[in-house]
């Protein structure tokens, strides 16, 4: 898989701690953040990645299939996932946990290098800060949390957040300065 537009470039060369990428439906929301969860957990041995959505059930035909079918090479998914665990443990000790946010609680405490959310816009707030808090494994070089999501307007917290429609998504101010936290 390669990325097909610029937007999919500098999204998947983005280490900014907060990344938002939106679009149109069947734009390659889900491909570029599978792809960017299973990049950063073969790159860095003993990554912690977590695949999400709202609701995992959600995720069987949709991100799981992305993931498992257009990502993941054959071979590694079949040695490599843990049904039971709805996880892919590969070979250098990194792990791609793939769960629901329905009950966010069930994240806390848990220590990510990478978020992946996708349909972001299905979470509400407090589940997106919670997951958010969970993007800080120690001894990686960078986090990040990276949402996909269709806009739902302005009234939207993630719209609020991320301004969509004024330039490439990462994490800006009014004044249009990326945050440095």
């Amino acid at each position: 898989w390669e990325p097909k537009t610029e937007a999919q470039v500098r999204a998947l060369r983005s280490t900014a701690p907060e990344l938002c990428y939106s679009g149109r439906r069947f734009g390659g929301k889900s491909n570029i953040l599978c792809l960017k969860g299973y990049l950063v957990a073969s790159m860095y041995p003993g990554a912690r990645v977590a695949i999400c959505r709202e609701e995992r059930a959600a995720m069987e035909g949709t991100t799981l299939l992305t993931l498992r079918t257009e990502i993941v090479p054959r071979g590694v998914w079949a040695s490599c996932w843990k049904e039971g665990k709805s996880a892919l443990h590969l070979p250098n000790g990194s792990e791609v946990h793939v769960f629901g946010l329905d009950r966010p609680g069930r994240a806390l405490g848990a220590r990510y290098a990478f978020v992946g959310i996708d349909q972001a816009e299905q979470l509400s707030y407090e589940q997106f800060q919670i997951i958010n808090s969970c993007a800080m494994q120690t001894g990686m070089p960078w986090h990040q949390v990276f949402c996909a999501f269709n806009p739902e307007g302005p009234d939207h917290w993630a719209y609020q957040r991320y301004s969509p429609d004024a330039g490439d998504g990462e994490r800006v101010d009014q004044n249009g300065k990326h945050f440095a936290d």
